[in-house]
């Protein structure tokens, strides 16, 4: 049928065919059992007890009675199996109960360790009782099950009545409200003083869990078959403690009471755990409480040694000091919690030093439609978005100032834009503020609850849920358009990041020639840079990129350059030059001077000489100074070839004349050149496309750049669909920013949208008259009461809480998948054993802190630390049991990533030193948008 749509919602259509068919076997008549519709919703909204189904629009009371246990039996293996639930290993056992232990409050405080007085709300003696021999009879025979609770015929009946009375009714309120039946039968109980720190206890050995009826003016306590007798736990830890022992948590399996049992199975186990018991005798005659001031009590006792005394209450006993341990308690209790706890706290793969910092950030792209988000965003922030939708189980760790609160929030839109509810957790509410703050106006659908207790508060946000203001479209929400947009862009700038930094050209990165490209406003135009380049590969046929740079840089001053082409020039035009002595001594030098100046005077005569007479002057000059130079020419040959040049083209005796001095470098350094550095030298002199352009060494980094550009231009040709970007940059970057900033507005209505729908349900939903009844009566439940009684509505239309992990326990069933996504902010402020409860609770979670920070502190909690010498055993040293934090712990089990963008320091100098000191200078930190006038740090 057209229904089977999921696989819990085809096993509920299985179950109705099934009952259908039985129901037609036995009677001959096949029921409705249920609409189609009542079955989607069912599968839908997935309660969790019988009560649940009344919320379900249709479900009438036949369904009820007949029904609704079968399908709620399928509903829960439904969530089992989707959170896979795990057996609980003898190893993960030892840490959970040793964490639930780490909870309890040894503090003075602890009524379970001193009570000083009986008081009527809280506590009944039963020594005040008739008929001490059905007290007796009522606590060893396992077949007496209940007992009237009879007052003595004294004046005092009344009182002890009323006394009764108050400790019924407080009983059943505490039971409404925090939905733990706490009543107890308190015997014997031990009095003493511990030598450290002068502990005074004052203590029940054995708790016997009762039940408290009331039949008009009668009342009778009847055993709980479903508990357990209970040793005093805080007794022994608060021992252990003092006495720096090890506990034996095998505690002994009390079925039957008596004497024997007391004097051989129950003193001896608080013997062997360090309780020093030292007047053991017990005949169950019963004894009135003594109420004495601790000081007093005190000063009466002897330190170090315990004494029995057969005091007898009635009591609402906490045996748990926070609703948290009573969680912890449940889950050992059933053996089993979610694969999400089981990766937490087994002992594989632990190590043995604090484990390194991973500063790495994997560097894939992200696909901008797995992406929402509300806040503007960096690259660490969205690799955190887009790993929740593939872990399960992820830790987020970073520095004050990289975002944490932003990607929480963040994290929270994309969950409920995929249909999932939120919880996030803190052990601090000022952690808890910031988010609820930075969830602007989607905050009046979040329900915050820092406290238990505040029904005031609680109802106010209820009633504020329920009546919501329609929020308002401002822009088109087509949110898949504007990815399609900036996936291409982006697409597009990492195509060219690609292009310009994983590809290359004779070994050389694009990048890198990039920087030489020429651009439109500086091209020459009788040098294009395709000309200069088809010039260069005609001369060097296969142009080397080194050696071509190697060139450049041989040539990189002007006028080393000019002295290298002149003196090409001139060895080319005369090579006479390439065999002169180079080497001239400085009266040489003086001797060339001379014969220069008688050269200047000969050539002044010769022009002013007539015809016939220059003969005359040319044959003398001849003749007095053609053995002038030999120093300089060396052969005759030379010397003949120089003076014939001499008198016939000056130059090169003009060149020899002004360089005489630096000859022999000149003519050494062009020696060392190379062959293409030769080449190049001929290419500027000789070239058709350079050799008439005026002062052409002036352009020789231009012909370089020239020559790179033409390659680049035919790269960026072949690659235009990309690379184009590059000249759009800014233009390109406007537009991504543009898009991504309408994205995250588009993101921030449709996530208050999401809300109010959820809402508006809400409002429409079967018991909303009844729920708003409660709202406006004057005797309100109590919170958890209330989400107890109203589950279904809660968890399927309130999308987003926030609480403390106290508040968790105190009023969240202790039920796998309660929350799809649950988030933990400053995790490393948070104990280990706080975090658990709301794991259990979890789908998918995110521990989220700074490994940095400070670890959590117990000041002024009595709670069980492991410094303690008594957790110094080597068979307890390991990180599940050791980790100070939930951060810390997290960190070795699961995977984590790193927000390293720093953003918030107005200067840079101030987060340098944190940055080098503690984070490896690993942390990207934004400069200072301006220079301060002052030092940051003087």
């Amino acid at each position: 049928m057209a229904l089977k749509k999921n696989r819990l919602l085809e096993s509920l259509d299985l179950l109705r065919d099934q009952i259908k068919e039985e129901e037609n076997l036995r009677t001959g008549k096949t029921p409705i059992v249920c609409t189609d519709s009542i079955l989607e919703e069912i599968s839908k909204k997935k309660p969790l007890k019988i009560s649940d189904f009344l919320a379900i629009s249709g479900v009438n009371n036949v369904f009820m009675d007949e029904y609704a246990m079968r399908f709620l039996q399928v509903i829960l293996k439904f969530q089992n199996e989707s959170v896979k639930e795990v057996q609980v290993s003898k190893s993960a056992f030892k840490v959970l109960d040793h964490y639930k232990d780490r909870l309890t409050n040894i503090s003075r405080r602890n009524s379970n360790l001193y009570m000083g007085k009986i008081t009527n709300k809280n506590c009944f003696d039963i020594s005040l009782l008739d008929h001490k021999a059905d007290i007796i009879d009522f606590l060893t025979n396992k077949r007496v099950t209940s007992m009237k609770l009879q007052a003595q015929s004294t004046s005092s009946e009344e009182t002890q009545e009323n006394h009764i009375t108050t400790l019924y009714r407080e009983i059943n309120m505490s039971e409404k409200e925090t939905g733990s039946y706490d009543l107890y039968i308190a015997y014997p109980y031990i009095e003493g003083v511990f030598k450290h720190d002068n502990f005074a206890i004052k203590a029940p050995l054995l708790y016997f869990p009762v039940k408290l009826t009331r039949n008009k003016r009668e009342f009778s306590i009847k055993k709980d078959k479903d508990k357990d007798i209970i040793f005093n736990r805080d007794l022994l830890l608060v021992t252990a403690k003092m006495e720096k022992n090890d506990i034996d948590s095998n505690a002994p399996f009390i079925s039957t009471f008596n004497q024997a049992t007391l004097h051989d199975v129950v003193i001896p186990y608080y013997v062997a755990n360090g309780v020093n018991i030292k007047d053991t005798k017990t005949d169950f005659s019963f004894s009135l409480y003594k109420n004495e001031q601790k000081d007093q009590f005190t000063r009466h006792h002897k330190k170090g040694i315990f004494e029995i005394k057969e005091y007898i209450t009635l009591g609402k006993y906490k045996l748990y000091s926070s609703m948290i341990q009573k969680d912890m308690n449940s889950i050992l209790d059933s053996n089993k919690y979610n694969e999400l706890l089981s990766g937490l706290i087994d002992e594989t793969n632990l190590y043995a030093e604090e484990k390194d910092v991973n500063f790495k950030i994997a560097n894939d792209p992200v696909d901008e439609s797995r992406l929402s988000y509300i806040n503007d965003m960096n690259y660490a922030q969205e690799k955190v978005i887009d790993l929740v939708n593939k872990e399960q189980k992820l830790v987020i760790w970073g520095p004050p100032g990289t975002g944490k609160s932003q990607t929480i929030t963040s994290l929270i839109a994309a969950s409920v834009l995929k249909g999932e509810n939120v919880l996030v957790v803190s052990e601090k509410k000022v952690a808890l503020d910031v988010i609820y703050s930075r969830l602007k106006n989607a905050s009046k659908y979040t329900m915050f609850i820092d406290d238990s207790e505040n029904k005031q508060d609680f109802y106010q946000k209820l009633k504020e849920f329920i009546s919501p203001t329609p929020p308002q479209r401002t822009i088109n929400n087509d949110v898949f358009k504007l990815e399609e947009e900036i996936n291409e862009i982006l697409e597009t700038l990492d195509k060219s990041i690609d292009l310009l930094y994983n590809q290359s050209i004779q070994d050389v990165p694009i990048h890198k020639l990039y920087t030489r490209y020429v651009k439109d406003k500086d091209v020459m135009d009788d040098l294009t840079p395709k000309k200069v380049h088809q010039m260069f590969k005609h001369i060097f046929v296969k142009p080397v990129f080194k050696e071509l740079v190697s060139i450049e840089k041989t040539f990189d001053k002007l006028n080393h350059l000019n002295d290298y082409m002149a003196y090409e020039e001139m060895s080319h035009e005369h090579p006479l030059l390439l065999k002169l002595e180079t080497k001239i001594s400085r009266s040489n030098r003086i001797e060339f001077e001379q014969f220069n100046t008688d050269f200047f005077d000969y050539k002044d005569k010769y022009q002013r000489a007539w015809f016939f007479k220059k003969r005359s002057l040319r044959k003398k000059f001849l003749q007095n100074n053609q053995k002038r130079i030999l120093f300089l020419t060396k052969k005759k040959s030379f010397n003949r070839k120089y003076f014939r040049l001499l008198l016939t083209d000056g130059r090169l005796h003009k060149y020899v004349h002004e360089n005489l001095n630096n000859l022999d470098k000149l003519k050494t350094k062009h020696e060392q050149l190379t062959e293409n550095e030769v080449k190049f030298l001929d290419m500027l002199l000789h070239h058709p496309l350079v050799k008439d352009i005026p002062n052409i060494a002036k352009q020789r980094h231009y012909l370089f750049d020239a020559f790179f550009t033409g390659y680049l231009e035919d790269y960026k040709a072949k690659n235009q669909k990309y690379l184009y970007i590059l000249e759009k940059y800014q233009e390109k970057v406007d537009e991504l920013n543009h898009l991504m900033e309408e994205k995250k507005h588009v993101t921030t209505e449709s996530f208050e949208m999401e809300l109010y729908k959820y809402a508006l349900n809400f409002s429409n939903t079967k018991r909303i008259m009844d729920i708003k009844h409660m709202l406006d009566s004057t005797r309100k439940l109590s919170i958890k009461a209330f989400i107890d009684k109203y589950q279904l509505e809660l968890m399927n239309n309130i999308r987003v809480w926030m609480m403390t992990p106290e508040v968790v326990s105190a009023i969240v069933p202790l039920v796998y998948g309660m929350f799809d996504l649950v988030i933990f902010d400053e995790a490393s402020q948070m104990y280990v054993e706080k975090g658990i409860p709301a794991i259990y609770r979890a789908k998918k979670v995110v521990i989220a802190g700074d490994t940095k920070q400070l670890r959590p502190s117990s000041l002024g909690i009595g709670r069980l630390e492991d410094e303690d010498e008594l957790f110094e055993a080597e068979d307890l040293q390991d990180i599940s049991m050791d980790a100070k934090s939930l951060l810390d712990l997290a960190r070795y089990k699961y995977n984590e990533t790193i927000l390293n963008y720093h953003y918030r320091s107005t200067y840079e100098e101030l987060i340098a030193f944190s940055n080098y000191a503690f984070y490896e200078g690993k942390l990207i930190v934004s400069p200072n948008q301006m220079e301060s006038k002052k030092p940051p740090i003087e």
